[in-house]
C-alpha cells in the first residue's frame, strides 16, 4: 500500500534476541483486534415452522414420483418463501425418503450457492477496502503509521510507548482501513444471497428434525411395540457447516483491506494455509499481516513446516507444563532445533499464554516490546500454532 507517490519502506534488520521475549513482558488478558466491533447479526429470514410434519406415510424405500415432482417444484426460482415453506413440509412428509432426498439436494445446492458467495464477498469487501484507502487523509494517515513505526527505527520500544502511542495510533489506522463483516453485509447483492443460504441452513435443519422424529416413531410404524435394539435409519445430519460461513466472513472481510499488489498476491496464495491451520492460528496470522499492511511493511509467506513446529511447542508446554523458549524435550530445546526438526529454519519466536484467540495473542505480543520487534521486523516468513490458550509464533528470513 502507497499511502504517498514517493515510496515509503521501512527496511528493519535486526538480529532477533530470545533475551528480548521474555515471558515477564507479556500482558495476559484475552485482547480483542484492535477497533473490533461485534458482528452484526445476519440478515434475517421469512419465520417459518421448525417442526416435522405430524402425520406422514412410511417409505422405507426410495421417494415416489410424486415426492420427486415437488423437489422439482421447489427448484423453481420465483417461489415466495410461504410457498417454499409448504413445498418442503409436503415432502418432508414422506419421512426418512422425503428427508435424505431434500437434504441431498440442499447439500448440492449449497456447495454451488456458498462458493459463488465467498466470490462475490469477497470481491465486495476488496471494493470497500479500496474505498477506505481512497477516503482517508493521506497525511493522518503517515502520522498514525509513524508513529506505530518510529519507535522500532529508533530503537525506543518500550511498553510506554506501546500503550501510549504505538497502541492508539494502529487503532485508529485499524479503524479508517480495515474492512468489516458487517460493512459487506450491508450490502444488497451479498445480503440477498446470505439469505439463499440461510433458507438452505433452516431447510436443513427440518430435514434433522424429520428424520430424527421419524427415527422416534419407527416401533409404532412397525408394528406398534417397541421390538428391541433392531438397526434404526441414520439421522441426516446438517453438512451446511453452520457457524463455519460466519468465520469465513469474517477472515475474507479482514483480507479485503486494501493492499499493494505484491501484498495482494502473498494475501491470496496465504488463504489455502487454511488447510493445514486451525481457524484461530489462520486468523491470527491474517490479523498480523494486514496490521503489517497498512503499516506499509512487507506481507509475510505462512510457512506451514514452521507452523508445525510452533503447534508442536504449544503442545509440549502444555502437556509438559512449562512456559519457555527453551524445552526439556530431547532434540527441541531451542526454536532452531524445533525448527530444524520440522525441515525449516528460523529467526525468532515469541510465546504467548492466556488468550484462546489467534489475533489476541499477536495483541499481546504486539504490547511487549521484545515481542513487538519480532512481529513487526523484517522477517519474510512467519507461523502461529495454538493448542488451548497457549501460543507460539516463529519467524524466518
Amino acid at each position: 500500500m502507497r499511502l504517498e507517490n514517493r515510496a515509503f519502506v521501512v527496511v528493519l534488520a535486526l538480529l532477533i534476541s530470545l533475551a528480548s521475549a521474555r515471558a515477564d513482558d507479556l500482558v495476559i488478558e484475552d485482547y480483542q483486534p484492535v477497533g473490533a466491533k461485534k458482528p452484526a447479526t445476519a440478515p434475517a429470514t421469512q419465520a417459518h415452522d421448525n417442526s416435522a410434519p405430524t402425520s406422514r406415510p412410511a417409505h422405507d424405500g426410495p421417494l415416489p414420483a410424486e415426492g420427486h415432482k415437488l423437489l422439482a417444484r421447489l427448484a423453481q426460482p420465483d417461489l415466495t418463501p410461504e410457498e417454499r415453506q409448504t413445498l418442503v413440509g409436503q415432502v418432508l412428509a414422506y419421512g426418512q425418503a422425503g428427508a435424505k432426498a431434500l437434504q441431498a439436494k440442499c447439500q448440492a445446492q449449497w456447495q454451488i450457492k456458498s462458493k459463488a458467495y465467498r466470490i462475490l464477498f469477497y470481491q465486495e469487501a476488496q471494493k470497500l477496502g479500496r474505498s477506505k484507502l481512497a477516503e482517508i487523509d493521506k497525511a493522518q494517515a503517515k502520522t498514525w503509521q509513524d508513529a506505530v513505526n518510529a519507535p522500532r527505527r529508533e530503537k525506543k520500544v518500550t511498553k510506554e510507548v506501546l500503550h501510549d502511542q504505538a497502541g492508539p495510533a494502529l487503532e485508529k489506522l485499524m479503524e479508517a482501513l480495515v474492512v468489516r463483516r458487517e460493512e459487506v453485509l450491508a450490502v444488497e447483492a451479498v445480503a440477498q444471497r446470505r439469505r439463499e443460504l440461510e433458507v438452505l441452513e433452516e431447510t436443513l435443519d427440518r430435514c434433522r428434525l424429520a428424520a430424527e422424529a421419524t427415527d422416534k416413531q419407527a416401533p409404532e410404524q412397525a408394528g406398534g411395540e417397541d421390538e428391541g435394539d433392531g438397526p434404526s435409519p441414520p439421522a441426516v445430519e446438517n453438512g451446511a457447516g453452520q457457524g463455519e460461513l460466519e468465520r469465513t466472513e469474517e477472515v475474507l472481510a479482514l483480507m479485503g483491506t486494501a493492499m499493494k499488489a505484491s501484498d495482494r498476491r502473498l494475501t491470496d496464495a496465504n488463504y489455502e494455509a487454511r488447510r493445514f491451520l486451525s481457524h484461530e492460528e489462520f486468523a491470527g496470522l491474517l490479523y498480523l499481516n494486514v496490521v503489517r499492511a497498512i503499516l506499509d511493511l512487507n506481507v509475510m509467506r505462512i510457512d506451514g513446516k514452521l507452523c508445525l513446529a510452533a503447534r508442536d511447542h504449544s503442545k509440549d508446554m502444555v502437556e509438559k507444563k512449562f512456559f519457555s523458549h527453551s524445552s526439556p524435550v530431547t532434540g527441541k530445546a531451542s526454536p532452531w532445533d524445533r525448527a530444524r526438526r520440522a525441515g525449516t529454519s528460523a529467526n525468532g519466536e515469541c510465546i504467548a499464554a492466556g488468550t484462546g484467540r489467534g489475533a489476541g495473542a499477536i495483541r499481546m505480543w504486539f504490547f511487549s516490546p521484545g515481542h513487538h520487534v519480532i512481529i513487526l521486523g523484517g522477517s519474510g516468513r512467519v507461523s502461529l500454532g495454538g493448542v488451548g490458550a497457549t501460543w507460539t509464533l516463529m519467524t524466518g528470513g
